[in-house]
C-alpha cells in the first residue's frame, strides 16, 4: 500500500514543514514503480535520443540534437583507451581537414542516439 507524505514526514523533526517540501518539490517517493514507468515510458517502451544533427559554420563543426535536454559527445573515431573516450560537447569544433571524429547524444532516462561518423572537410 502507497504511503502518503503525512505519515512519512512523522518521523521528521517537523513533520508539516517535510510534507510542504514534498508537495512543493513535486516528489513522487510514494507513486508505485510501474506507474512511474509508465509515465516516463508511455506503453514500457523507453524513448531513444535523436541522434546529433551537424553543420560546418566558419570553418567550424557545430552540432545539435532535437531532444530536449540531449547532451552530446564526441571522441575521435577509434579512440577506445583509457581516458580516451567521449568528451562533453561544450560548443562549435575547431577540427583540421580530414580528422574524423564520432558523436553520440543522451539524454538522462532515454536510450543514447545511434553513433554518427563525421570527416571534417
Amino acid at each position: 500500500a502507497a504511503r502518503s507524505s503525512a505519515s512519512f514526514c512523522t518521523w521528521a523533526g517537523s513533520p508539516a514543514a517535510c510534507a510542504a517540501w514534498m508537495e512543493e518539490a513535486g516528489d513522487l517517493g510514494f507513486v508505485p514503480e510501474r506507474e512511474l514507468i509508465e509515465g516516463f515510458w508511455p506503453g514500457g517502451r523507453q524513448p531513444t535520443t535523436a541522434a546529433p544533427e551537424l553543420r560546418v559554420e566558419d570553418g567550424k563543426l557545430k552540432a545539435s540534437s532535437a531532444t530536449e535536454g540531449a547532451s552530446i559527445g564526441h571522441r575521435q573515431a577509434g579512440d577506445r583507451a583509457p581516458g580516451q573516450g567521449w568528451r562533453p560537447y561544450l560548443g562549435p569544433l575547431e577540427l583540421e581537414s580530414g580528422v574524423r571524429i564520432e558523436l553520440i547524444a543522451h539524454r538522462l532516462g532515454y536510450a543514447p542516439s545511434e553513433i554518427v561518423p563525421y570527416v571534417h572537410p
